[in-house]
This record gives C-alpha cells, sequence and structure tokens, in this order.
C-alpha cells in the first residue's frame, strides 16, 4: 500500500507543477519482443473528486501506457516498457506493450502500470487529461487489463480530489 501511495504524492507533485513536462518515451522495441501486458483503457466519466466535463479527443489525443518496476516501497520506479497509442478518437482504447518476456519480471519487486490520456499532442497533464489514480500491479506477463482512468481537475476546484493540476486547458 506505502507503493500506491507513493505514486500517488509524485503524481500529485508533478501534476501540481506547471513548468514540469513529462519526458516522452521512446518506443524502441525489438522486433521478436514479446507481449508483456495488454488490455484496455476505460474512462470513469464520474468519479468522485475527478474532473466532470466530457473528454475531447482533439488533433494529437494519445494515450501513453507505461509498466514500472521499483526494488521495494518508497522508492523511485523504473519503466521497463512504455508503449504510446497515437490518434485516438474513442474509448475503451486498446493497448499492447511489449518488451524481453523472458527478463521483464525477473525481478523480485513490485511492477504495476501508469497511464495517461492525453487531449492533444503534449505529453504535459492538463485540466481534462485523465490517468489512472489506482495502482494497477501485474505479477507477470497479463492480459485482458482494464486500466480505469479518471479526469485531473484543477487543485483549486471545489471537492478537487488527491490528483490534481495547476494548468487550464
Amino acid at each position: 500500500m506505502r507503493l500506491a501511495t507513493c505514486i500517488a504524492v509524485i503524481t500529485l507533485l508533478s501534476s501540481c507543477m506547471p513548468a514540469m513536462q513529462l519526458k516522452p518515451v521512446e518506443n524502441t522495441v525489438p522486433e521478436d519482443a514479446q507481449v508483456l501486458v495488454s488490455g484496455e483503457i476505460i474512462h470513469l466519466k464520474n468519479a468522485p473528486f475527478s474532473f466532470q466535463g466530457d473528454f475531447v479527443f482533439r488533433a494529437g489525443a494519445h494515450a501513453v501506457v507505461e509498466l514500472h518496476f521499483a526494488q521495494g516501497q518508497d522508492v523511485a520506479s523504473e519503466v521497463i516498457a512504455a508503449t504510446t497509442i497515437e490518434d485516438i478518437t474513442s474509448f475503451p482504447i486498446l493497448f499492447s506493450s511489449k518488451g524481453n518476456a523472458q527478463t521483464a519480471f525477473e525481478r523480485r519487486g513490485e511492477y504495476f502500470l501508469q497511464v495517461k490520456v492525453f487531449q492533444n499532442n503534449s505529453n504535459e497533464l492538463i485540466e481534462g487529461d485523465l490517468l489512472n489514480e489506482s495502482t494497477i500491479e501485474l505479477r507477470g506477463l497479463s492480459a485482458n487489463v482494464r486500466a480505469e482512468v479518471t479526469g485531473l481537475e484543477l487543485c483549486n476546484s471545489e471537492g478537487a480530489g488527491r490528483f490534481c493540476t495547476s494548468l487550464k486547458r
């Protein structure tokens, strides 16, 4: 549970810092890579303490799915596989993240997904963009994973939850 709290704090801090922008993840996957995790991204439109407006699919809308590894709790995580799904236009969003199945899950520790859905081509989390607030833990190769995402509201809005941003669209 401490890992989930750590992730929540890191996400909160990164979304409340206006000058901070996420570094794009390169999709350099070898041709012989296997599927490590696959599933669908679902938008929970009416989740409490989240942005209640519609998600607007603008030009360049995309999703980023990252498979993370952490050696323990309350430590930094390492991205071991990442996938960007470009030009999205509706939910659910299907995803599949590939990598070396022999080595991806060989270390002892925590494996989890981090999912972000952006309304345009920016990797900066802005009001109305989506992310998973709950940790999606994995124990190994996984299929049919349901990644539920909710919207970021403004930090100064009434009833703002633990995930918010100061950047208004």
